[in-house]
């Protein structure tokens, strides 16, 4: 997992990546809440990320809290409240 500091409160997930092999055992869910529970912790009040709908990780940042915001279009734009 990679992150990035937009500003003092606003972090944004650069990429998290599961081997092929690795997918659908939990690893990225177990990533993404490290990853948010890290930023929780350094005072992170909002984390963005960048989807695009066909990726398999699509629906793990919806049950994670993230929200649709539609910029740009072709990507799906999250935003969380940690």
């Amino acid at each position: 997992m990679l992150s990035s500091q937009i500003s003092f409160d606003r972090a944004f997930i650069l990429s998290i990546f599961v081997k092929k092999e690795h997918r659908n055992e939990g690893n990225g869910k177990y990533l993404l809440y490290s990853a948010l529970n890290r930023l929780k912790a350094l005072s992170y009040k909002y984390v963005y990320l960048w989807v695009n709908e066909k990726n398999t990780a699509y629906k793990m940042y919806g049950d994670a809290g993230f929200k649709f915001d539609n910029y740009p279009p072709e990507i799906i734009y999250y935003i969380n409240k940690p």
